[in-house]
């Protein structure tokens, strides 16, 4: 169930981070046609909005991370306990 959970959470922040660089390609395009104040405007919005879903990204990435890390670590660890029982088993027969 965890780790459905860590990998349901990777995957919403791979899309909010996708979203977030299609905006900043969107912009890129649309700069071109407009005014240079309005264009200052709305690259303020932008790095504003950016930002913004970047203090949100990570404070979601940290706990994911560790997550990830103790069950990756939890599973090393048992699977190093099976294979010393295997060990011992074929020893002892």
């Amino acid at each position: 169930m965890g780790l459905l959970f860590t990998a349901v959470s990777q995957i919403i922040s791979i899309c909010l981070i996708s979203f977030a660089s299609l905006g900043i390609f969107n912009l890129n395009i649309n700069l071109k046609a407009i005014e240079e104040q309005e264009v200052q405007s709305r690259v303020d919005k932008a790095a504003t909005l950016i930002n913004d879903s970047s203090k949100t990204i990570y404070t979601f990435l940290g706990p994911i991370a560790t997550a990830v890390t103790a069950f990756y670590f939890s599973g090393l660890g048992n699977s190093s306990k099976t294979n010393d029982e295997n060990s011992e088993n074929e020893k002892n027969e």
